[in-house]
């Protein structure tokens, strides 16, 4: 009844809601959703959930095989028409189930579908990335609101207050505790649901795409900038905990969403010339990964090269500026330039003087823990003396993208 097929049979969108809620609720078993912090139906009898043989029906019906993953990408879209409060505890409760059906194998294949789809993933994709952008808003507004206030009444100050001041005050404290949990309850699980979809190899290549790079870089370096940067102070609030918001946690997803592409040219293009790039973050978040452990040995590898190939591609592009700043109109336009940027994000001009632009990377040469292996980095970025030819380009994407232009 959710799926594609069957949207003109169950138009109302609150009520199309209601039953992926209804597919929670009654058909999860009781101890995942109490590892989700969601309640509701935990007094569902389990044959309610299981077949007469005790396997979870979400995992042994053919038809929830085939079709329940791409419905529920669907009905993510389509709870946006529910209503502000309403919609995130939805989307929250999607999230949870799609983690439930993700950690199945038997569920593999209906996802590997999905990538299949391509309108309809980029629909979704888009979608999440607009609201992790609103929920980081959301988090920004009311975090430093909640610290502020709850400093101020540690403070005389506050005991110097009326008891009207004090209650209005209190009761926006309320409001900004209420909005920023459900922020946080949303985020944490749109990150997560990042983090594991981008392991597919299938839907990693469709980020990569020309209609997607730019924006899944932009919204993972936004997120950054506000954990990271000057306002991260702000958000150290008394008892995180209660509010849902985990640090240690988002930027564990982070880490682990951005590895995914570490040999991605294109990412590191992206990353580079977003207008949210900025070096010192990039850096503080490789340091920051290692001091609280968020990676193994091979997974701080990987964050590493894809710190040191987005350091190259910026250095390429600025190189590539300075070289066509003086150049006639006719190679001035929009197209032309990014064309050649294109052209030269995989090859070295060779001139008197050798200008490098940033090369396909090769993987760092790495010993068995992960470590980078001395001696081999003048190596490996060594410039080449030839223009690399299209069929030299280390990535699909980024071919992709040129068709496109």
């Amino acid at each position: 009844m959710l799926s594609e097929k069957c949207e003109g049979v169950i138009q109302n969108y609150n009520l199309r809601a209601k039953l992926g809620d209804l597919l929670f609720f009654a058909f999860v078993p009781a101890e995942w959703k109490q590892s989700e912090a969601e309640g509701g139906g935990d007094n569902v009898p389990r044959n309610v959930c299981c077949d007469g043989a005790g396997r979870v029906l979400l995992l042994s019906n053919p038809l929830a095989l085939s079709s329940i993953a791409p419905s529920l990408l669907l009905l993510y879209g389509q709870v946006e028409h529910t209503g502000y409060y309403e919609k995130q505890g939805h989307r929250s409760r999607i999230c949870s189930l799609l983690k439930f059906l993700w950690q199945a194998p038997e569920h593999r294949p209906a996802f590997a579908k999905i990538a299949e789809v391509e309108k309809q993933f980029l629909d979704f994709a888009n979608g999440v990335l607009n609201e992790i952008n609103e929920l980081i808003v959301t988090m920004m507004e009311n975090l430093p609101f909640i610290k502020t206030t709850q400093d101020e009444m540690k403070t005389a100050a506050w005991g110097a207050m009326s008891s009207e001041e004090q209650d209005n005050v209190s009761s926006k404290l309320s409001d900004a505790e209420r909005n920023v949990k459900s922020a946080l309850q949303l985020l944490n699980k749109a990150l997560d649901m990042f983090r594991y979809l981008s392991s597919d190899a299938k839907i990693n290549e469709l980020f990569q795409g020309p209609q997607m790079v730019k924006r899944l870089s932009s919204a993972l370096l936004y997120v950054l900038s506000n954990m990271l940067g000057s306002k991260g102070l702000e958000l150290k609030v008394d008892n995180p905990d209660e509010y849902l918001f985990k640090p240690k946690e988002m930027l564990g997803d982070l880490c682990s969403i951005l590895i995914q592409f570490a040999e991605s040219a294109s990412f590191s293009d992206a990353i580079a010339t977003s207008g949210y790039y900025n070096e010192t973050i990039m850096t503080k978040l490789l340091s920051t990964c290692k001091k609280l452990n968020l990676l193994d040995g091979e997974g701080v590898g990987q964050l590493e090269d894809l710190v040191t190939g987005v350091q190259d591609a910026k250095k390429g592009a600025a190189n590539l500026d300075h070289i066509l700043q003086d150049a006639p109109d006719e190679v001035s336009t929009t197209h032309t330039r990014h064309a050649l940027k294109r052209f030269f994000s995989c090859a070295c001009l060779q001139s008197n003087t050798h200008v490098c632009c940033p090369v396909p990377r090769p993987a760092h040469v790495r010993d068995h823990d992960g470590s980078r292996v001395p001696g081999h980095e003048q190596e490996l970025l060594q410039p080449q003396h030839h223009f690399a030819a299209p069929h030299e380009r280390r990535d699909g994407p980024v071919q992709q993208a040129a068709a496109h232009d």
